[in-house]
């Protein structure tokens, strides 16, 4: 009980606002910007009358800025920041590695604490993968397509399956096991609903020749078919 609930408590200490299991929270912060929280996320805010920074410690948050050119707003996330004037956009962070996706406006990629390296420029409907071992990726997507988990969906485009797993279990209350390599490393596209996770899971296994076994209504384990 302690392993498990330490690191949430934890994390609580540290942040401002944070979702569980299957949980969206929305807030609006002092400056008018709204912020909505996907399930196991988490933020610390960092407000004053001249900054606007908000450290996403995990998880994903969408993001809308109100514009003050006097205190630019920044996202912290691992070591990259995000810094905006006034837009719409994603930012998803997890094990070190960050994405940036913008709906409309403009935003600015660098990584923290490097001052001297130019940062990247991101335009409505255009994405950035950054952090982790390999390297930078970049790409563009409909911009209505951003954040479709605000809307209970799942838009994957050539992503391996541990991914979606990834994102599935934040939505499930219980454990996910995935135990067959060759499904975890398929690439897949397509549009997936979060709002019943195991239903979601079973299908695609079937579709790609693994099979999900419910140990429990908490434990999930995928295998070979």
């Amino acid at each position: 009980m302690a392993l498990a609930v330490g690191p949430q408590a934890l994390l609580r200490l540290q942040a401002d606002l944070v979702t569980t299991t299957a949980e969206l929270q929305s807030a609006t912060l002092e400056d008018g910007s709204r912020i909505l929280l996907a399930p196991e996320s988490a933020v610390e805010l960092r407000f004053s009358e001249t900054a606007r920074e908000v450290r996403l410690i995990e998880g994903q948050a969408f993001f809308e800025v109100e514009r003050d050119p006097a205190a630019p707003f920044r996202v912290v996330a691992g070591e990259t920041v995000v810094t905006v004037l006034g837009t719409a956009f994603e930012v998803d962070f997890a094990d070190g590695t960050g994405r940036i996706a913008v709906q409309h406006g403009r935003v600015g990629v660098a990584a923290a604490g490097d001052g001297s390296r130019p940062s990247v420029e991101l335009g409505g409907g255009e994405w950035l993968l950054t952090g982790g071992t390999g390297a930078a990726a970049r790409g563009h997507l409909a911009p209505e397509d951003i954040a479709a988990w605000r809307n209970g969906e799942l838009i994957v485009r050539d992503r391996p399956v541990s991914e979606i797993v990834t994102v599935l279990r934040r939505y499930h209350r219980g454990a996910i096991l995935l135990q067959d390599e060759a499904f975890a490393a398929q690439r897949i596209s397509g549009i997936y609903s979060l709002n019943n996770p195991v239903e979601t899971l079973s299908n695609l296994a079937a579709a790609h020749g693994a099979r999900v076994t419910a140990i429990s209504p908490w434990l999930l384990i995928v295998t070979e078919r």
